[in-house]
């Protein structure tokens, strides 16, 4: 099969949907099939083709996305209509795989519909976030958030078929008006790669952390990350046990959140280590003793995937996806969302009973295996492009 997958945001940028795009299309290689990358370009120039193993990722010309877009550095597609157009002429992929609502995937469905080519599309994504962080401008539209829904909405409704990586965000979709045929596929996590048999000792010595029990977050540094939550459990935490606290990632809000752990005066017992490589991702997962993630509104959370493989009890808002990664009492404990009082309840629970904690590791590892192995993605993927066909 000939594969177009179309999308805003793909490697080397490491959010969620980037990281899950470029496993999916490696594993349909695996698979026998013929994949091409219709992608932003990551630097200035284009438009330009570039190899990355066995796919094709066709670049066109990109404009950097202010800080409170993506990660950071992200670039966004530059007039992409003839160049997608020009793609699906010359390459006449069978299907075509869109993941993004935004410039290429809207030139991707006109090309695809106008020579009826069968389209699936993901939704990675939650209108809330975009409304958090366009902040105030956000708050002078009119329901905002619903305006996006129902664009992003009538958007999906002209594919043949719509996944999202959990039941609760095809639920979403679904409750907003989705009517076309769907199906929750999880975006998977290589359980080889993340063993919780990893050293992290020599990643401990280079970041200079204490040998005390560590409370761990990996991610985005942005507004709807609610890492002011995060932070304000640091010092309720700290009255009943002496762990520390390691933050990695890069955002918009980083120079406010170190500022804001200098005001609670625990700045001495958070690390900010930046963004980590992702050769030691692996190894920056075992030092953790419990994962702590205080956003609202996750479709599914790659890095709780992550973690949970390395083998970490889980503390999480119970908001949006995140109850069906952690299950409250099996492998970690849900807090009620902004509140840093719940969150530094759990924690200190965790963090007091080391039986526990590594009880609860072991169960994370387990839900993995059962549900969320990454081998069986490319997989289920396939499935659905044999049904969009037919």
């Amino acid at each position: 099969m000939k594969i177009l997958l179309a999308t805003e945001s793909y490697w080397p940028n490491r959010d969620g949907g980037s990281v899950f795009e470029r496993a999916l299309v490696h594993g349909l290689i695996k698979l026998g099939h013929e994949v091409r990358v219709a992608a932003p370009s990551p630097k200035a120039g284009g438009p330009y083709v570039e190899r990355d193993g066995r796919s094709d990722i066709h670049r066109t010309r990109s404009f950097r996305l202010p800080g409170k877009f993506g990660s950071v550095g992200a670039r966004s597609s530059l007039l992409p209509e003839r160049f997608v157009r020009n793609l699906v002429e010359g390459y006449s992929p069978d299907l075509v795989h869109i993941h993004n609502p935004f410039g290429i995937g809207r030139a991707a469905m006109r090309a695809a519909r106008k020579r009826r080519i069968p389209v699936v599309a993901t939704n990675h994504n939650m209108p809330e976030n975009a409304v958090d962080n366009l902040r105030l401008l956000g708050k002078l539209i009119p329901n905002a958030t619903e305006r996006i829904w129902r664009w992003q909405i009538k958007f999906l409704n002209q594919a043949n078929f719509v996944t999202s990586p959990t039941e609760t965000a095809v639920d979403m979709l679904v409750a907003h008006g989705l009517t076309v045929p769907h199906r929750p596929i999880s975006n998977g996590v290589d359980v080889r790669r993340f063993d919780p048999s990893v050293s992290a000792a020599a990643l401990r010595r280079k970041l200079h952390l204490p040998e005390k029990p560590i409370v761990l977050y990996l991610g985005r540094l942005d507004g709807e990350k609610r890492m002011d939550v995060w932070l304000d459990a640091v010092p309720k935490v700290r009255k009943e046990i002496d762990a520390h606290f390691l933050i990695g990632g890069r955002g918009g809000e980083v120079a406010a959140l170190k500022r804001r752990a200098v005001s609670l005066g625990v700045s001495h017992n958070v690390t900010f280590a930046g963004e980590v490589a992702d050769t030691d991702l692996p190894a920056f997962y075992r030092l953790g003793t419990v994962f702590a993630i205080s956003s609202p509104a996750e479709l599914q959370s790659i890095v709780t995937l992550e973690v949970m493989a390395a083998g970490l009890p889980v503390v999480a808002a119970d908001a949006a996806a995140l109850p069906e990664l952690c299950q409250s009492g099996r492998n970690g404990y849900l807090f009620l969302p902004g509140s840093a009082d719940g969150l530094a309840k759990s924690l200190t629970r965790i963090l007091q009973n080391p039986a526990m904690s590594t009880q609860m590791g072991a169960e994370s590892r387990k839900i993995i295996e059962e549900s969320h192995d990454l081998r069986k993605m490319p997989t289920n993927y396939e499935a659905v492009y044999k049904e969009a066909l037919r």
